[in-house]
């Protein structure tokens, strides 16, 4: 089994404080499940039916959840947005700028409370947003090899320049 680090640093990206992602060590696809119908899956006895008070498609979501709580050997968590530093990975790239001007900006603009707004405001005042997006993917590409390097998980680039070190 193959995956895509894109794919893997995608749904990085997509991380947020309710939702895990898990990728399936036997078949490659990456799911998706709340913290919430994990915490309940995890509460469920085993072979305990999921309660009526659940619509539907809640039961769905939660019979995922059961599968990754069971069979959790056959999954691994992907890194989430409290793995991973982005407020390191936005000093390197204003470290690579090659602008002096810009680079003292967005220095500024990263300092103290609010860091990560102005960071945004500013990249797109300074019409380098387009140079971040490309940056960070490669950074996210970056996090997402070493994480398949460290889960002895076999990985492919659906890019080939997406194997180019961001440094």
């Amino acid at each position: 089994m193959r995956v895509f680090v894109e794919d893997i640093a995608d749904k990085m990206e997509e991380s947020n404080e309710t939702w895990r992602s898990f990728l399936n060590k036997k078949c490659g696809e990456i799911i998706d499940v709340t913290t919430e119908y994990l915490n309940i899956a995890e509460e469920l006895e085993e072979g305990e039916e999921i309660p009526n008070q659940y619509l539907d498609w809640e039961k769905d979501f939660i019979e995922v959840a059961i599968e990754v709580t069971e069979n959790c050997s056959d999954y691994e968590e992907l890194p989430s947005q409290f793995d991973i530093n982005e407020y390191s990975i936005m000093e390197d790239f204003i470290e690579e700028l090659e602008d002096d001007r810009k680079r003292g900006i967005l220095f500024n603009a990263i300092q103290g409370r609010g860091a990560f707004r102005r960071f945004k405001d500013k990249i797109y005042e300074l019409d380098v947003e387009q140079i971040w997006f490309a940056y960070r993917q490669k950074a996210f590409c970056q996090i997402a090899k070493e994480w398949c390097e460290d889960h002895d998980i076999e990985y492919a680039y659906k890019i080939k320049n997406e194997a180019l070190s961001i440094k």
